[in-house]
């Protein structure tokens, strides 16, 4: 294609039929101290080669998460991926398998996402699960949607615990652009959800609840309690959503046990790299009587006229919807090899396994909150309060200081909680996965008790 720049008259034209003036007051909600002001600063043209050597050195200042110890998490985490998982889907069939829009034509990938599907269910213990969704943010956000579309507008009002991950409530809050519901955040009483302050809320005009569990402060949350709570919303005819890391299901009650309505999360633990953030897997469950609200694809499994077994989209014969007034997701695609990545990553635990699995991590978390608790200068914040793999301390050194300290020594510290609760501000989550071995965790004990004694070099107190 032949590129041809914009000539004077173009751009006066172009201009003029939006009502500028130049073509600076089209970036005028840009900050300047983020625009570039004059010609970039760029050195001489390099050759091939020198472009290789160059990105290749950029690239070796880079640590990746195999060449440190890391103990953040808060969303993200680094767990050990069976070398069958990658092996597996590597194959030509599931590499390059695109959209199913031919069923006939699609009934290994078909076959895959059912088997994903399936999988999904068990663990939360809902009866149906879409193909995927493209995040856990994403999944919250169209969570808010199937409660509009299947109460329709006379219910408006949605609580959300301040429990749930601080980024999917900004996800949230940005659907809510165009759904108008009113959201109303539930405050956290001594790291969890303000039950009391629900219940207090609970009435016919409240359209649904969203709450997370391990929560973003990486505690479980009174199922007991949440039991109960689910209880009354029924009653007042709203739908309950729950937020789950699905790892933490392997030994935790699943949401549908305990009378939640949907349940969503995020499915990167279940094989999927960190890596820069992404790819990442939504997951969509839900009860059978909001199946025709599921966002995205639904695969189901049938037998044909000769007898024989074969796979479908159900519902809908794929997921854009010609009248998007009809829409439940803005979903183009689900995320179908980040899901059968997930499904490789549960076949081979299976049953038995991923139980073990989760208890494996969970001890380990144990473990390090035992050794944390003996650290002059370090208060575990919520001591009293079942968690799954991460732990919240206090610590007397501001945490990105000792974050930074942390790295020159091989380890990626924890999340600064401040960041996103002003109430923690000097408070650090640290996250435990079955990469932490016990030998790492007491150097990176060690290291902390020297750094804040003060006896490490950077250790000194300002």
């Amino acid at each position: 294609m032949v590129y041809v720049p914009h000539s004077e008259t173009d751009i006066e034209k172009m201009l003029k039929a939006c009502g500028l003036k130049s073509i600076d007051e089209l970036f005028i909600t840009i900050p300047d101290s983020v625009k570039q002001i004059g010609p970039s600063d760029l050195q001489e043209p390099l050759s091939e080669a020198e472009v290789l050597e160059f990105a290749t050195g950029l690239s070796n200042e880079n640590l990746t998460i195999s060449d440190i110890s890391s103990f953040l998490g808060a969303g993200l985490y680094d767990h050990f991926i069976p070398s069958v998982v990658k092996n597996i889907t590597s194959r030509g069939e599931f590499l390059t398998a695109y959209t199913p829009y031919q069923a006939e034509a699609s009934q290994g990938t078909l076959q895959a996402i059912y088997e994903y599907q399936s999988m999904i269910s068990e663990l939360t213990g809902m009866d149906v699960s879409n193909a995927s969704s493209y995040d856990g943010g994403t999944a919250c956000a169209d969570a808010l949607t199937l409660i509009k579309e299947q109460l329709g507008t006379k219910r408006t009002k949605v609580l959300v615990s301040k429990g749930l991950h601080p980024e999917y409530r900004e996800v949230m809050a940005t659907y809510n652009f165009g759904l108008e519901m009113d959201i109303e955040e539930i405050p956290l009483k001594d790291g969890l959800t303000d039950y009391d302050a629900v219940e207090a809320k609970i009435s016919p005009e409240i359209a649904g609840l969203f709450i997370q569990y391990p929560n973003c402060l990486g505690l479980i949350e009174d199922l007991a309690r949440l039991e109960k709570i689910n209880e009354k919303l029924h009653e007042a005819g709203a739908i309950a959503v729950s937020v789950n890391h699905p790892i933490a299901l392997g030994i935790i009650k699943p949401p549908g046990h305990i009378g939640f309505d949907v349940a969503v999360g995020e499915g990167q633990p279940l094989g999927i790299p960190v890596g820069f953030g992404g790819p990442l897997l939504g997951f969509f469950t839900a009860k059978e009587a909001l199946i025709r609200k599921l966002p995205g694809r639904l695969v189901g499994r049938t037998i044909d006229v000769n007898g024989d077994e074969g796979f479908v989209l159900n519902l809908q014969a794929r997921e854009q919807h010609i009248r998007r007034e009809k829409a439940t997701s803005n979903i183009c695609t689900n995320q179908a090899m980040s899901a059968l990545t997930a499904c490789v990553y549960l076949t081979y635990f299976g049953k038995r396994g991923f139980p073990l699995l989760a208890k494996e991590i969970a001890g380990r978390a144990r473990i390090l909150a035992d050794r944390l608790s003996e650290i002059k200068g370090i208060e575990l914040l919520f001591p009293e309060i079942p968690f799954f793999n991460e732990i919240v301390v206090k610590i007397d050194r501001d945490p990105d200081e000792l974050n930074a300290i942390l790295i020159d020594l091989g380890f990626l510290g924890g999340f600064h909680l401040g960041k996103w609760f002003d109430e923690y501000k000097g408070c650090m989550m640290l996250s435990v996965t079955e990469r932490s071995n016990p030998d790492d965790m007491e150097d990176f004990c060690e290291d902390l008790e020297m750094i804040l004694s003060g006896e490490m070099e950077g250790g000194d107190s300002e």
